[in-house]
């Protein structure tokens, strides 16, 4: 039988979609599913006779800056799990949103601003080489959104791996 490598994306965000400008709610999805994958890793590698490694993907954005105080509070508050995953030889890169928020109270997507989309990037990639001392190379846009101009930017960046397109979706879902 002939082995056919497919790639388990987590992307690591808060539970709900929009967030409250300042909060500390833990990641309640993201706890459940590292017990759920810790306990499915083992059971995947028998059936398999492969190691097996997921890509978790995090939310190192303005968004949770705003909204968590910091854009590392993955890190902060869920450190060990994050020292695991690299411990197991997981993938950790990027998800990054283009969340902004709006003076009426609430965050919106601001894919028109490429001076913003830029920002969370910026923001993303220093946050993420603060706390894992090296370049990111995997990553994921947030909603499905991406266009040629942050392909580019992420090319400039170092990245290898742009993961963001989703098998079984539309192109009618896609932001261009």
């Amino acid at each position: 039988m002939q082995k056919r490598p497919f790639i388990f994306s987590i992307d690591v965000e808060p539970d709900p979609r929009l967030v409250a400008e300042h909060t500390q709610e833990p990641w309640h999805g993201f706890e459940q599913t590292v017990r759920l994958l810790t306990e499915f890793r083992p059971r995947l590698e028998d059936a398999t006779g492969s190691k097996v490694q997921f890509s978790w993907f995090l939310r190192m954005d303005p968004q949770i800056e705003k909204s968590y105080g910091r854009p590392d509070w993955i890190n902060h508050r869920y450190g060990n799990f994050l020292e695991e995953f690299t411990a197991q030889g997981d993938t950790v890169g990027l998800h990054t949103h283009s969340w902004r928020w709006h003076k009426k109270g609430y965050y919106f997507n601001d894919f028109g601003s490429r001076k913003w989309t830029e920002h969370c990037l910026d923001m993303s990639f220093s946050t993420f080489r603060k706390v894992f001392a090296r370049d990111c190379t995997e990553h994921r846009m947030g909603d499905r959104f991406l266009n040629q101009r942050v392909v580019n930017s992420l090319k400039r960046r170092g990245v290898l791996f742009e993961l963001t397109p989703e098998p079984g979706y539309s192109s009618s879902t896609w932001v261009i």
